[in-house]
């Protein structure tokens, strides 16, 4: 390698680029999921990528490393490249529910009934997630086998020297995964996490050039990746946008202007794509008019999960990760009633009640209304659907200032799981199965343990 660059500079670059890798796998991973579903099978999907990504540009690179003649100078244009493309797509990333809805119509002229088929989704999700991410992850993967080609020292010492720099990339990706999820989520969230990410990329480069001593090209690559960065910070999300559940919606891209859209609870397309409220009660408005009328009154990343609600004077909605979780219509009301008063009605008289998963609030609310109770447990996992459950106060009852409440943050399943409490009444407003973290609910084993 170049004597120019210490072994302990290029362990730095080791340590940081393997950080910098994690943390952008976790961020990623928040933010494609809210828009493609919070399951096991889209992180199957950015994982696929990921190392895809990693290992095609690790090998293309490893066969020729020993022949290039510059090897520290293609190490930084890994580097920048790795940086510059994720800080290129950052502005747009709100924008990629159109793509994945626009790819689907493309599939479907050829394939008519792609939504219905659970492969065929899953592959245009690999799709876009691979357009996404392809670039940056290639060179990360062709900027290991160039970091060894430069610290190795001696044929003698190269397994010990490639083992140091994999020591000090897993270390870094260790602090990164910490650092993203823990720190970065919850403090600046998934957007500024990126941001602020990229500058780690960009440091790698910037202290090899000045290293190298090159201080002029140091300082105009700094101030152009300045320039990108305060350009790509002024562009913020639409979060109502990135929240619209495309990955649930039925498309029937036959019908002329664009009618037959359903979503779930919603409305049903008739023949010639004529849209008809629900039977049931009030309808949701359709995406465009939710779009025209409602406004986000709260948003907030935490460490679990990402909460928004969004409405107006006549309605509201909580979305919790990909999904909304609960809305003021009235098909959905009469299901978040029902989850408190059937376990209730059933009890002759309740007085400790454990209601596992906030949500809105009104499962919780209904529980509080009657009279026999005396003390309500709530768990709920996620610490920032509290605040959030506040907006529904007027149809929750303002039951998170109820005195009888005790709210535990905790997962549910773990803590029916080990406490040693009783309770009368045990409800669980959960999320869909489909959802990651969720199945548990349903598994015979969560029903063994509220019952014992």
């Amino acid at each position: 390698g170049d004597h120019r660059l210490s072994p302990r500079l290029l362990l730095v670059a080791s340590f940081l680029s393997g950080l910098a890798a994690l943390a952008y796998e976790t961020l990623f991973f928040r933010v494609l999921s809210i828009m493609l579903g919070d399951t096991i099978f889209v992180f199957a999907v950015i994982l696929i990528v990921f190392l895809l990504g990693i290992g095609l540009g690790s090998a293309f690179f490893t066969r020729r490393a020993d022949r290039i003649e510059h090897p520290e100078s293609w190490y930084i244009l890994c580097q920048g490249i790795v940086g510059g493309s994720i800080l290129a797509v950052i502005p747009f990333l709100d924008r990629l529910p159109v793509v994945y809805l626009g790819i689907v119509a493309l599939f479907e002229r050829s394939m008519p009934g792609i939504h219905h088929s659970w492969k065929l989704v899953n592959l245009v999700k690999l799709l876009v997630c691979g357009m996404l991410l392809i670039v940056p992850t290639l060179h990360m993967g062709a900027a290991f086998p160039l970091l060894g080609r430069l610290y190795a020292r001696s044929a003698r010492r190269l397994g010990r020297d490639i083992g140091e720099i994999y020591h000090w990339n897993t270390l870094g990706g260790i602090a990164g995964s910490f650092l993203a999820g823990f720190l970065l989520l919850p403090l600046v969230g998934s957007r500024w996490g990126l941001l602020l990410t990229t500058w780690v990329t960009f440091a790698i480069a910037l202290l090899l050039l000045l290293a190298l001593g090159k201080r002029k090209s140091a300082l105009v690559t700094a101030a152009t990746i300045g320039f990108f960065f305060v350009a790509a910070s002024l562009s913020p999300w639409d979060v109502m946008r990135m929240h619209g559940q495309v990955f649930l919606h039925y498309v029937d891209f036959g019908a002329l202007g664009g009618a037959g859209k359903k979503e779930p609870g919603g409305e049903a397309p008739r023949e010639g794509g004529e849209v008809r409220p629900s039977e049931t009660g009030k309808r949701p408005p359709s995406p465009a008019e939710r779009a025209r009328r409602f406004r986000v009154l709260y948003y907030d990343e935490g460490i679990t999960t990402t909460v928004l609600v969004t409405g107006d004077e006549k309605d509201l909605q909580i979305h919790i990760g990909s999904k909304v979780q609960a809305t003021t219509y009235f098909d959905d009301l009469i299901n978040q009633y029902l989850l408190a008063h059937l376990p209730m009605l059933l009890h002759e008289h309740p007085k400790r009640v454990l209601v596992t998963g906030l949500g809105a609030g009104i499962t919780l609310g209904s529980v509080a209304r009657y009279g026999s109770v005396e003390r309500i447990d709530l768990v709920e996992i996620s610490r920032n659907v509290i605040p959030a459950a506040r907006q529904f106060a007027a149809i929750n009852g303002n039951v998170l200032d109820d005195p009888r409440l005790r709210i535990i943050i905790a997962d549910g399943r773990n803590y029916m799981l080990a406490t040693g409490e009783t309770y009368d009444v045990i409800t669980t407003d959960a999320f869909d199965p489909f959802q990651t973290g969720t199945a548990s609910f349903y598994a015979v084993d969560y029903f063994k343990a509220s019952r014992a």
